[in-house]
């Protein structure tokens, strides 16, 4: 945790939190982006905070996440970011973005 502060404290991101504690105590103001490198499973993560406000979910992760998908009960817009290069140090590894499908 201290070392996340001190990130935040010299990046000067103002407008960032860092806390610790479980995401479902947590509030959120309206269009909060959430950023996990937690190992969440989406479907997990989705359950804790699907009655919150927020934007998006951006998660570290692996390429097989398709199976995190299930007992999600709205449409989500899902972006993949694959992370693999040559020195194949994030082979597997992408950066994923979820969101509510707009209507």
């Amino acid at each position: 945790m201290i070392a996340l502060r001190q990130i935040l404290l010299k990046l000067d991101l103002n407008h960032a939190l860092a806390k610790a504690f479980s995401i479902e105590e947590m509030e959120f103001p309206a269009n909060t982006l959430l950023i996990t490198k937690h190992a969440f499973k989406i479907n997990e993560l989705w359950k804790m905070v699907r009655d919150k406000s927020f934007s998006e979910i951006i998660f570290y992760k692996g390429m097989e996440f398709e199976d995190e998908l299930t007992d999600i009960d709205i449409p989500l817009q899902i972006r993949v970011f694959d992370l693999s290069d040559e020195s194949n140090f994030y082979e597997g590894k992408s950066i994923i973005i979820v969101k509510p499908k707009e209507a």
